[in-house]
């Protein structure tokens, strides 16, 4: 073994000796006093590291003989000791603020259960074998997608039957293991929110609906509308897109506000659309929220929106991440395929609606 391995690389080190049958099963691994010296690290890491194999399955501490046995295949219990992870579709992050939090939410849940995650940038067309490769080896347990709308990339994990979660984007409609948010309803409830507080005339902000998430929040919009029997205006409808694009964007916006019939509030799918909405507001002199209610959903991506009082559903990212990993520990312990699991969204009340 390499010397001065450092804790995680020391544990996965020793783990790999043991899979690999340089350890074999049946026999003593060297005492920790001869594995602290090889390594060369405290007898106390030692110890750690062979509390988590054990917790693993891998090894049996027994403290009468004073060894530690290496246990058979058939006798260990299953255990998600590593997980590979990849962020998106194209191996990197598609929404770096998003994904960071929701990495955030799975190193917790795999700290708590002393899991490693592999995390992986990679844009090889070749990886799909690497997983299933690595998963036969035992060198994984598992895969989560943190975003995935391609169904190539599910399929060979159900056929391998090799445990798996799919986080937040629907791929494509196919079953599969699912860790989302409910999109439409969250579009309901700010529709329903709005009207509550005396708003009859409502906008929309939103994005390209060939996506998932903008046509699940369009459906659930004009739903709300159609429940609540409110006017649906498709003028008030405007799609947006990057915000280099804002200048365009604004002037679409100021011409429905400067209407003869002009929404009182809107609902922007997305912060950084409420942000566009404050700035064109600023410029043409339209107080929020005296003149116009503004409501929004992720509460990330616009950092000056706590402060200007912006009141938004939040985008449960770190939630997800903790849900994903816990789903997948669960499949691998059970060897039971979990159910899909909707994590929940809140709203988050400040000051940019009015009562009217």
């Amino acid at each position: 073994m390499a010397p001065r391995q450092k804790g995680q690389g020391a544990r996965a080190a020793l783990r790999e000796m043991i899979l690999s049958g340089h350890f074999m099963p049946g026999t003593y691994l060297p005492s920790v006093r001869e594995l602290a010296a090889e390594i060369e690290m405290p007898k106390s890491t030692i110890h750690n590291i062979l509390t988590m194999l054990q917790q693993e399955g891998l090894v049996q501490i027994q403290p009468k003989k004073r060894g530690v046995l290496v246990l058979d295949s058939q006798k260990r219990k299953k255990v998600l000791s590593r997980v590979f992870v990849r962020p998106s579709d194209y191996g990197h992050f598609g929404k770096s603020k998003e994904s960071t939090k929701v990495l955030g939410g799975l190193c917790a849940a795999a700290e708590r259960r002393y899991t490693e995650v592999l995390l992986s940038f990679s844009d090889s067309l070749k990886f799909i074998d690497e997983i299933i490769d690595l998963y036969h080896k035992d060198l994984i347990q598992g895969v989560i997608y943190m975003e995935c709308g391609n169904l190539d990339l599910v399929k060979p994990l159900e056929h391998s039957n090799i445990p798996y979660v799919v986080m937040d984007d629907d791929p494509n409609g196919i079953d599969c293991v699912k860790c989302i948010q409910d999109f439409r309803n969250i579009a309901r409830q700010a529709v329903y929110y709005l009207h509550k507080h005396g708003h009859k005339k409502i906008g929309m902000l939103h994005g390209d609906t060939s996506t998932y998430l903008y046509s699940e929040m369009m459906a659930g919009f004009r739903g709300a509308l159609a429940e609540e029997g409110l006017e649906c205006n498709q003028e008030w409808i405007i799609q947006t897109g990057h915000p280099s694009n804002n200048e365009k964007y604004g002037k679409e916006i100021i011409k429905i506000l400067k209407s003869k019939n002009p929404p009182t509030a809107f609902f922007t799918a997305r912060d950084y659309r409420a942000a566009l909405l404050y700035e064109v507001c600023d410029h043409a002199g339209i107080n929020i929220p005296e003149q116009l209610s503004v409501i929004s959903y992720d509460d990330i991506n616009w950092e000056e929106g706590p402060g200007k009082g912006l009141t938004t559903f939040s985008e449960p990212v770190y939630e997800l991440g903790e849900t994903a990993m816990d789903m997948l520990h669960e499949w691998v312990s059970s060897g039971e395929k979990p159910s899909n699991r909707e994590v929940k969204s809140f709203l988050i009340e400040r000051s940019s609606v009015k009562h009217i």
